[in-house]
């Protein structure tokens, strides 16, 4: 019995080797259900609203088959028929994830990377547009080129890293979270 647990804490340490492996081939870390990013996180007090996102084009927006299928060029059968950004465009992350993954986005920018819009929906790297993404915007800056406006946040809006929320009404408080007023 003595010489078997060798064996066992070498087998535990390979599996532990192997799930370290496979998680860090991921493209993004995951997002985290259940986290203050999570959507449902703020739904166990905001329920009305929560439904009203949940059913809304931004809440539904990265479970949207079409999204993916047409960013990575495939079909519904996950062919690539080339009829999609990344057909028109090969090898080009392009700025996509801007609008549809737009916190992780923002994070990768600063660290100098691009984020694969593709990649980040199947490696459910991020919630979208949540809650915590509108919610801890603290300045948007207005950018006009010509006769149009610049809308990309990555050069547009700065987030409050604090885990400050931030929203229009004064007077509000939380038990949780520090409260900023940000029309």
């Amino acid at each position: 019995m003595e010489s078997m647990f060798p064996i066992r804490r070498l087998r535990q340490a390979f599996a532990c080797l192997l799930a370290f492996i496979g998680f860090t081939a991921s493209a993004y870390d995951p997002a985290v259900p259940g986290s203050f990013d999570d959507p449902q996180f703020c739904g166990a007090c905001h329920q009305r609203i929560y439904k009203e996102y949940s059913q809304s084009v931004m809440g539904t927006d990265l479970q949207n088959p079409v999204v993916y299928q047409f960013f990575t060029a495939t079909n519904a059968k996950g062919e690539k028929d080339g009829m999609g950004y990344q057909g028109f465009f090969p090898g080009h992350a392009g700025d996509c994830a801007q609008c549809h993954v737009p916190k992780l986005a923002i994070k990768e920018h600063q660290a100098g990377r691009e984020v694969d819009l593709g990649k980040a929906i199947k490696d459910k790297a991020d919630f979208g547009i949540s809650c915590t993404y509108c919610h801890t915007v603290q300045h948007v800056k207005v950018v006009k080129e010509g006769d149009r406006y610049k809308t990309g946040p990555l050069n547009t809006v700065t987030l409050d890293e604090s885990g400050a929320i931030h929203g229009p009404r004064e007077g509000v408080t939380s038990p949780g979270f520090e409260i900023k007023v940000n029309p």
